[in-house]
């Protein structure tokens, strides 16, 4: 499921230190309300900021800056949406090819750190975001 709970198994004793270092890095936000996984290699965006509508997860409660670059990433979802309180986003050195207009919906957002990915034109929405300080 969506909530985040202890690992299923203990990572670090089955030689699986990548995970446990993930899991780490999530349990770490919880206290912090900073998410940094940044050069981790993710190819997609972590399911724990994905869940449903019908699943409340405390991550997406909590967080308030996320840091996904030097990834392989190739979109932000609009999964974002469900954290209405993210301040700061930084997904830099990625392969993202597009900011959807949905981005202008996150009322509080005044930091955006998109550069070196594949970017083409920004969406008119962000002129909506009258908190932004860094784009």
């Amino acid at each position: 499921g969506c909530p985040i709970s202890n690992p299923p198994l203990q990572y670090d004793e089955i030689n699986f230190p990548i995970l446990h270092r993930y899991w780490g890095m999530l349990q770490a936000a919880l206290e912090s309300g900073h998410l940094d996984l940044s050069h981790v290699t993710l190819l997609r965006w972590p399911p724990e900021l994905q869940c449903d509508g019908h699943n409340d997860l405390e991550l997406q409660h909590r967080v308030t800056s996320i840091d996904v670059s030097h990834n392989l990433l190739q979109q932000i979802p609009s999964s974002l949406l469900r954290i209405p309180q993210l301040v700061s986003i930084d997904f830099s050195f990625n392969k993202v090819s597009e900011m959807e207009s949905w981005f202008g919906k996150l009322v509080h957002l005044h930091t955006i750190k998109g550069d070196n990915n594949l970017l083409g034109n920004l969406p008119d929405q962000l002129g909506n975001l009258g908190k932004i300080q860094c784009l």
